[in-house]
């Protein structure tokens, strides 16, 4: 590189050829995982004093490769024919992005800065204008990042516009999804259909969201604000015959209206579940659900780095949830508030009963006259039970079971 500085204001300097290889970061022990690839560049520029008169400046990546641990999909990721450069034109700063996979997902943006020339004045009210772009064709990779509890599928598609200052910037969009769907395989649905938009206001973000799952669709709606060093996020959802769970042993439809609380300290989600429609055919339970070991409930070890996650729902029965197991057959009604405890545990409060209640043994029918499910506010999988039968052939026999849990 050359460079020059006529005294005492005017400068200048020119670098014909930059070089620098990736894979020194390996011998440094920066990257944990292999990384190679060698960038190649120039850069010229000259002003007077503190203002910049002219800058140009690009460079190329032909391929970044980074080493990936085995998995079921890639053993390396690979950048193809990477590019960014940047100008200064009349005080107008436009730079330039480019890059694609290896298989042929792209993303390219532009990004320019008004009034750009001294470089010592605030930065902050500096107008911004620009757009991003991408395609990701296939998404089934991205499994790699949920350890298996989700499964995405299809090609997303982002355009968004950035506006604003460098102080207040904006983002606007959509992000699609073509053929898009996540299977979730604990619950055994697969939401698809799935669409949203980001836009940007100030230092908050509007999403809205929109899926489909079995006859259903559902919707979220809310805003992530930046405002401060500690995000918060806040989404609506709302749901509408939606497929729930549609396992073996228990297929669930639900009507759902609940919000989600996010921020740097841990979840929360309230609100109201109704049941419309549901099947419960215990035979095995084999395909039950437990929390993944990486959630943990208010009261629990918030030390071990976990991020704490907590609730306060009501789950309301409709008219069509049948239980059909272990000889028991019947309509399960009633309502029931789940939230978490300062303990370590998920409580329940409420009530739930049999109606139409029969049990079959060895041939044998007993209606169940009273069948009630009760929590008080203890653990939900410790119920209290009332239970009363009676036989449907002329007999004196009455059989009863009550526990308080």
């Amino acid at each position: 590189g050359e460079g020059s500085w006529n005294a005492p204001v005017r400068w200048a300097f020119e670098a014909r050829k930059i070089t620098v290889d990736l894979s020194l970061l390996n011998d440094w022990s920066i990257m944990n995982s292999a990384v190679s690839g060698v960038i190649n560049g120039t850069a010229q520029g000259a002003g007077e004093g503190t203002r910049l008169t002219t800058l140009a400046a690009g460079f190329t990546l032909d391929e970044l490769i980074l080493g990936l641990e085995e998995n079921e999909y890639y053993q390396e990721l690979k950048w193809l024919d990477s590019a960014f450069s940047i100008k200064l034109d009349d005080q107008l700063l436009r730079s330039e992005l480019s890059s694609r996979f290896v298989d042929d997902s792209f993303v390219k943006g532009v990004l320019t800065i008004d009034d750009f020339a001294d470089v010592t004045a605030p930065l902050a009210d500096l107008g911004l204008a620009g757009s991003l772009k991408a395609e990701i064709n296939d998404l089934t990779p991205l499994k790699l990042l949920t350890g298996g509890y989700l499964e995405p599928k299809g090609r997303l598609f982002a355009d968004l516009e950035i506006t604003g200052s460098i102080g207040d910037p904006g983002v606007g969009g959509d992000l699609v999804l073509d053929g898009g769907e996540i299977h979730i395989p604990d619950l055994n649905i697969t939401p698809n259909n799935i669409s949203g938009s980001v836009k940007g206001r100030g230092k908050s973000v509007l999403v809205s969201l929109e899926a489909t799952s079995g006859e259903g669709t559902a919707s979220a709606e809310g805003e992530f604000d930046f405002e401060n060093e500690r995000w918060a996020g806040v989404l609506k959802i709302i749901g509408e015959n939606v497929d729930l769970v549609q396992q073996k042993e228990v297929q669930i439809t639900a009507d759902s209206d609940l919000v989600l609380t996010l921020g740097p300290d841990g979840g929360r989600l309230e609100g109201t579940l109704v049941i419309p429609k549901a099947l419960i055919q215990p035979e095995e339970m084999t395909g039950s659900v437990s929390e993944s070991d990486d959630v943990i409930m208010m009261g629990e070890q918030e030390s071990s780095g976990s991020w704490p996650f907590n609730m306060a729902i009501k789950i309301e029965l409709g008219e069509d949830v049948l239980v059909d197991g272990y000889g028991l057959t019947g309509n399960l009604k009633g309502s029931l508030d789940l939230a978490n405890t300062k303990s370590t545990f998920l409580a329940g409060k409420g009530e739930l009963y049999l109606d139409n209640g029969l049990f079959s043994l060895y041939e044998r029918e007993l209606k169940i006259s009273r069948g009630r499910v009760l929590f008080y506010g203890g653990p939900v999988d410790n119920p209290g039970l009332d239970v009363q039968e009676r036989p449907l052939l002329p007999m004196s026999l009455a059989v009863r079971i009550s526990s308080l849990g």
